[in-house]
Parts: structure tokens; sequence; C-alpha cells
């Protein structure tokens, strides 16, 4: 049977002894949401407020930007959360859920790994999945992408055709923004057309300041710098959105799980 390596400096890129930490639970930092919780509707507060998103999901944080939308809790794939926009929408209405928790800063050494695996129409057109600091409706500004300070997250803008080297119609973003300084915006071309009838794992790397995407656990695209050098870094939480692009039309969100995994 294979083992984990415990010796420090063992292993590609110190993969051992992350690993070997994740395994260790006074090491290790964890988050885990699989929705578990049986068929549940919510209303969500038209500006800001909090929700019951099953039983053991008290206190999550939801925000929309204009209409009331919904958030409906299911037994599909161990169980889902689909955020959905109300039916009368106006263009640029936000429905999203973030935790209340900040439970991650990042830090010269420390290594973390995110992931959500989503699908619905939301992934063919515009959502944002990630860890931030201040959940909030700012994180899109019109249909593009604008994540706040002491943020990192992966979506697509409504067809990303603002970064250099996207793909249409394959092209999801990494968006990386620091206590300090302006978001940076790396394209993330995958191998097939984006469907909203499938599911993808879309995931990020941290190791100190540098952040690696992966997509459906493949790497994809470059590493970015987390830029924290002039400022102090916030907690993180995990946060997921989606926006009604530039029309009326809901683009519901469909959520499987969020892990967060780190060393402390």
């Amino acid at each position: 049977m294979a083992q984990i390596l415990t010796k420090p400096g063992q292993g590609s890129l110190g993969w051992a002894e992350f690993a070997d930490a994740i395994f260790d639970p006074a090491n290790a930092i964890r988050s885990y949401l699989d929705f578990v919780e049986g068929a549940a509707s919510l209303t969500l507060s038209a500006t800001s407020g909090t929700a019951t998103v099953g039983a053991h999901y008290t206190g999550t944080s939801v925000h929309t930007s204009s209409n009331l939308g919904t958030a409906t809790v299911g037994t599909a794939h161990g169980g889902t959360l689909v955020l959905t926009h109300n039916a009368s929408a106006t263009a640029n209405d936000v429905t999203l859920v973030g935790s209340n928790s900040r439970f991650l800063v990042l830090s010269a050494g420390r290594r973390m790994y995110f992931e959500a695996r989503v699908t619905n129409t939301a992934v063919t057109n515009t959502f944002a999945v990630g860890l931030t600091s201040t959940p909030s409706a700012n994180v899109f500004s019109g249909a593009n992408i604008a994540v706040p300070v002491d943020s990192i997250m992966i979506g697509r803008d409504g067809g990303t055709d603002s970064l250099t080297g996207f793909v249409a119609n394959r092209t999801l973003q990494l968006c990386v923004r620091g206590s300090t300084g302006t978001m940076s915006e790396t394209a993330l071309v995958i191998p097939s057309a984006l469907s909203s009838a499938s599911f993808y794992r879309i995931g990020f790397y941290v190791d100190g300041r540098n952040v690696q995407a992966y997509i459906n656990g493949l790497k994809v695209g470059s590493v970015v710098q987390y830029d924290n050098t002039s400022g102090t870094p916030a907690a993180m939480g995990w946060q997921v959105a989606t926006l009604a692009t530039t029309s009326s039309t809901p683009q519901p969100l469909t959520v499987d799980y969020i892990a967060v995994s780190g060393t402390r």
C-alpha cells in the first residue's frame, strides 16, 4: 500500500507534505458542503440577509441585486443547491450564496485547494465560484466579473471575449485580487465547448502567493500571483453566484458540492 511521505521537501512541489497535513486534523483546515438535506425551497432576500439552506447550513449569507431569487436544496448527486433568478428579474440581477464564516487567510508557505462541482445554464453564460473576504452582489460589474479585494474566483462573464487567448464557448476565467491592486484576469480554455448539461469540477490550488486553476482535475491556464505584498490579507470564505447576464432571462446555477482543504 502506498505511504504518504512525512519528511519535509519530499514529493513533487511539496504535494506529499500537503497531503500529509490534510490527513492530520491538527494541521488541516477543511470545509465541505454536499447539501445533503433533501428538498427545501427558500425565498432569498432582495438585498441581503440570512437564510437556512437545509438544517445543517443555518446562517448562510444570501444576497440578490433587485428581484427575489430562489435557492432549492435537492437530493440528486448526494444533494445539490440550485440558485435561480426570479422570473421577472431585470438585466444583471445577481443571485448568490456565500458563507458567513471566513476561515482561510493566505500566507507564505500555506497551501490550499478549492473545488466546486457545478452545472446548469449559468456555466454557459455568467457565473462565479470561489473564495472571497466579502460575499457581495458586487462580484459582477454588469455582465463582467469584478471580484472584490482578497478574492480568488473562477467563472464566466457572458462571453469572455475581453480576454486575450479566449476561444468562443470554451473559455472560463480565473479572477484573482489580493489585498491591494486590481484584479488579474486569466483565460482558462478547456478542451470542448461548455455544456449546461455537464457537471464541471472547478478549482484552484494556492501555494503561498501562487494560484493555479484546475478544471475537471486538469491544470488549466498559467500561474497567477495573489498580490498581498503591501497589504494585510483578509480571511476568505466560499461564494457561488449567478447573473441574469444582460437580459432578464434567469440563469440557474446548480452546485453539487463545495470543498476547501488547506494547511494551517
